[in-house]
């Protein structure tokens, strides 16, 4: 068998929680009961097995040395090789002739508070002396969006994180997806023998077959094995700024500083072995009076269990001591240990010290801390970093302990069974986890032609991952071997059990249409088109935007986490732009969307943007305003071959490029017109319009529609109706500079006045009361929310915004009879105003006291505080508020969209259709997976309790046991739609509970 094969490799990718970024740090156990087990609770007799125990004992396997690199997992500006302090990420060096595996993983998290750029993560060789040295094997691998197309309906995605492929390619044999979503077929490798001269270097990305850019907030994995034959070499790691040639080192700084460790619950080190350990032979005997489903037994050793505990399943890839579920069944003897010298460490002794090392040890028996924790029972004085655990049993001592999950190490049972009995029978090797898995059967020669891969599951249910046939009277010996990949928790349930029958349920391979994820093209393929603005913007991110193209103008927005957007939800902020640039590709407007823009396009002149939670929004004139368009889907890009004769021509342009041309008889539509008056709302009639078209209902758009110059016609209900855009322009030259974001969203959005738009008043002017009560109305009325007016109180006002906003107790007015409509607004009653219209949308606003230096009004404070407890309204500096100050238009606006946005999200349940007949219990959620679509399940408890929901990563309830009567729907075209595929629980990974009828 190849050397390769006897390694194996993993790949470490943490998923983003929530749509959040989650590090390392997340890497621990999953609970499998609600308390911590005593020792007597899990300890047996061995008697009361039906077969023998085996001690479960690994033990390293040796033969050259494991670089394992995870630290820190998620590369910053502090750890990026350019700029005034540039810095390895790691450093391993002065090695000597010897078999090494390279194991590395890593998250670009570059940006320190705005969107990072695309980065090169490499490994620098460098030659201390003659070298040489053979790459027998290399693997990389990072991500990508993807699409395919199943029933028509085209659906996006990504590779899962745990990168299998770069598994399979070092393992040598196809990793085969239990589930039947994927097959990992490994890549041929030729090997590479590099000759060095002293003080020569090369990269390792010379001889990686599919080495790539790691765009802002992805994942990267790489593996190889490299034979030092002769010679000392540095192996060091480092993030490199990508200069737009991939692989180019010429710009390379020459000093480059150290790759220190960084405490964020991730290790880095040197194992003295190679990444595989492996029990003695275990030797267990049957017959056929065991019954089928009998557990063979294994005996644990560990600093709970020294004196060994009989279990029927034992806990794998975790150290006990960092684990509080765990603790007294884990192996421990599986977990290899790291060491990593960093002169940095001496920095964190405390000074009495006089016995330093430079040696960081990540191993079940040290902390992996760096500054100093009470938990060291030591004072600040006497403290040493990376202490030694002296009390196992130390309240709160498991998130200091190493967080370790043996990544990447192959963890091998040698198995030696006899079936005494008349009867075949199996051997299954069964797992319960949540995480992906690795799993291969090895004959006793070593051999073996695949493996399997579990795949991240919503539930940890006992899931056989190996099965090898027990001849009747035979003695078997075989092997099997496990490993996890990177970006999944530790912590496996392990179980031997014998079968009558095979239970390897292996689903067939998915048939997928795979088409091109972007309607438009990656906008670094037209880098040398770009302007100078759009340059300056988009040159560390080329391969991340899509740019979509019209007549004269160009749309851009981020591309890169289309295929699952909620694992970046973290980072939407920093990449939530949309950018409109003109014939010489300048940026001239951006469009901020409230979330994240998964879809653009232009289509007969006018901008269209999905934004992932809020609909589509569309501007038609040039990106100037923008504001929500009432389409269930973006319509196709239109090119009109004009002017023949009385037939127009349309030509689609489908999302995987390819057109089709439809002739349309003008005439032949016009009946279905006739009741719309078209010279009263467009200035021309039907018949005197050269360039009308149809945007056809058929296989790449949705809906009918008419398109006239920038105007859409959509039809509804049998009747054609006119979604209007205005087309006056929203003169942004006189706001600051602060406020021109809040503008652009308050301009999307809709909320402003028209005149407010048009006026000349500049957005630093101050506001009078009544055109603060008209951006209030116009925010409500755009939520649907507006109350009838009031009958007119006031000597001095009649205006039927503000008497609605009277009939909602929004606005009270100076006294019982004067509003004084032309008086400039203060703060505090803006503030008043804006917390009273909240208590209007039945949204409750945290009132906890403020400190404020300056004067506020007592009928105005609590106001005031719910404003800054909410970020609706801030303070001018220096702890004032200026209650008495007047209030600005661009200052107006600002809180105004604030507002508008939370009360977006605590509104969302009242416009969702009504619930199916027969629903008793319900939830309705945001999926994190599907593109974010909103999901309702339905379900009944079968002894009758009243359900608990509990809210994580996915939806259940309390107790799973009572849970029935499923159905699940996801919300269509304003209707809920049966859910197409069957599940057992609420969720898989909610994006965000809406609302649900059930205590939680």
């Amino acid at each position: 068998m190849k050397f390769k094969i006897l390694l194996h490799a993993l790949i470490i990718c943490a998923l983003m929680p929530q749509a959040a970024f989650a590090a390392s740090a997340d890497r621990e156990s999953e609970a499998v009961s609600s308390e911590e087990p005593a020792a007597a609770e899990v300890s047996a007799e061995e008697d009361a097995f039906a077969v023998e125990p085996q001690d479960i004992v690994f033990h390293t396997t040796g033969g050259g040395k494991y670089l394992y690199n995870n630290n820190p997992e998620g590369i910053d500006d502090s750890m990026v090789a350019a700029g005034d302090d540039p810095r390895y990420i790691s450093n391993h060096d002065g090695l000597e002739p010897d078999t090494y595996y390279l194991y590395m993983s890593y998250f670009n998290y570059t940006g320190s508070g705005k969107r990072g750029y695309d980065i090169e993560v490499d490994v620098q060789i460098t030659a201390k002396e003659d070298a040489v040295f053979t790459i027998e094997d290399a693997s990389f691998e990072t991500i990508d969006v993807f699409a395919y197309e199943e029933n028509g309906t085209v659906y996006h995605s990504m590779p899962e994180w745990q990168f299998n492929g770069v598994c399979a390619d070092m393992l040598g044999v196809p990793i085969i997806d239990k589930r039947g979503t994927n097959e990992y077929i490994p890549h041929d490798y030729e090997p590479v023998t590099v000759r060095l001269k002293a003080g020569e270097t090369v990269w390792l990305s010379e001889y990686f077959e599919n080495y790539d850019v790691v765009h802002f907030a992805d994942p990267v994995h790489f593996q190889a094995l490299i034979e030092l034959e002769s010679g000392v070499v540095d192996m060091d790691t480092a993030a490199l700024p990508h200069n737009g040639i991939l692989g180019d080192r010429s710009d390379v700084p020459e000093d480059i500083g150290f790759g220190i460790y960084r405490y964020d619950y991730t290790v880095k080190g040197i194992a003295d072995t190679l990444p595989k350990v492996e029990t003695d032979v275990l030797e267990y005997e049957i017959d056929d009076t065991h019954p089928d489903g009998t557990i063979l037994p294994g005996t644990v050793y560990n600093q709970y269990s020294p004196d060994g505990l009989t279990v029927d399943t034992w806990c794998s890839n975790i150290n006990p001591v960092s684990d509080y579920w765990s603790k007294y069944t884990a192996v421990e003897s599986d977990m290899i240990k790291l060491d990593y010298e960093d002169d940095n460490k001496l920095t964190y002794y405390g000074k009495n010290v006089k016995d330093k090392d430079n040696i960081w040890r990540f191993d079940t028996r040290h902390t992996s801390v760096s500054d100093y924790t009470a938990l060291s029972g030591k004072s600040r004085d006497d403290y040493s970093p990376n202490f030694e655990v002296e009390d196992i049993f130390l309240e709160g001592i498991e998130p200091a302990a190493c967080n370790l999950g043996n990544y990447g190490v192959i963890e091998t049972y040698n198995l030696e069974i006899t079936n005494n009995g008349n009867e075949d029978r199996y051997f299954e090797y069964n797992i319960m986890t949540k995480s992906d898995v690795i799993v291969y059967a090895a004959d006793e020669d070593g051999s073996f032609d695949k493996a399997y891969c579990k795949g991240i599951t919503d539930e940890a249910v006992y899931t056989p991952m190996a099965s090898v046939l027990l001849p009747a009277g035979e003695t078997t010996r075989f092997s099997v071997n496990m490993f996890i990949p990177v970006n999944v928790n530790g912590g496996i349930q392990n179980r031997f059990v014998i079968s009558d029958s095979s239970n390897m349920d292996i689903k067939p391979q998915e048939e997928r249409s795979y088409v091109d994820p972007l309607r438009g093209q990656n906008l670094s393929e037209v880098k040398d088109k770009l302007g100078k603005t759009a340059l300056e913007e988009f040159s560390a991110n080329l391969d991340s935007y899509e740019i979509n193209d019209g007549e004269g103008i160009h749309l851009v927005r981020w591309c890169a986490w289309d295929g699952a957007p909620y694992f970046y939800a973290n980072s939407w902020g920093y990449c939530n732009k949309v950018y409109v640039l003109d014939e010489d590709y300048e940026i001239v407007h951006t469009f901020t969307v409230p979330s994240m823009a998964t879809e653009s396009d232009i289509s007969a002149g006018v901008l269209y943007v999905r934004d992932l939670q809020n609909g589509i929004y569309s501007s038609s004139d040039g990106g100037a305003s923008w504001k929500v368009a009432f389409l269930n889907e973006i319509p196709v890009n239109t090119d009109f071959v004009r002017n023949v004769g009385e037939i127009d021509t349309v030509v689609l342009t489908a999302a995987d490029g390819t057109r089709e041309a439809y002739k349309i008889d003008l005439a032949e539509y016009k009946d279905y017109i006739e009741s719309f008056d078209m010279k009263q709302n467009t200035g021309e009639t039907f018949d005197d319009r050269k360039y009308t078209s149809m945007i056809i209902n058929g296989k790449y758009s949705v809906g009918n529609g008419m398109m006239l110059g920038s105007k859409i016609y959509i039809a509804k209900n049998d009747k054609w109706i006119m979604n209007e855009v205005s087309n006056r322009i929203f003169e942004q030259k006189t706001a600051s500079e602060w406020a021109s974001e809040y503008i652009d969203r308050a301009c999307g959005y809709g909320i402003v006045p028209l005149y407010m738009k048009s006026d000349e008043k500049a957005f630093t002017e101050p506001l009078t009361r009544l055109e603060f009560c008209d951006l209030i109305y116009e925010m409500l009325e755009c939520m649907d929310a507006v109350p009838a007016p009031a009958d007119s109180r006031f000597t001095d006002c009649s205006d039927r915004h503000v008497l609605s906003l009277v009939t909602a107790g929004i606005i009270t007015g100076i006294s019982d009879t004067e509003f004084a409509p032309q008086s400039g607004i203060t703060r505090e009653q803006a503030a008043a105003v804006l917390a009273r219209t909240a208590a209007y949308m039945k949204s409750e606003l945290e009132k906890t006291a403020v400190e404020i230096k300056d004067t506020v009004s007592d009928w105005a404070k609590e106001c005031v505080y719910m404003m800054y407890n909410s970020g609706i309204m801030n303070g001018v500096g220096d702890g004032n508020f200026d209650a008495y100050g007047s209030y600005t238009k661009e200052q107006s606006i600002t809180a105004q969209v604030r507002l508008y946005e939370y009360l977006l999200c605590a509104d969302a349940y009242n416009r969702l259709p009504a619930l199916p007949n027969g629903t008793k219990y319900y939830a309705v959620y945001r999926e994190k997976f599907r593109d974010g679509r909103i999901e309702l399940t339905t379900f009944d408890t079968s002894d009758g309790s009243v359900p608990k929901l509990i809210s994580g990563e996915s939806l259940t309830i309390e107790n799973e046991s009572v849970y029935t009567d499923d159905k699940k729907y996801y919300l269509s075209c304003g209707e809920w739609v049966p859910f197409e595929k069957d599940y057992i629980r609420i969720s898989n990974m909610s994006g965000g509970l809406i609302i649900t009828n059930v205590a939680y």
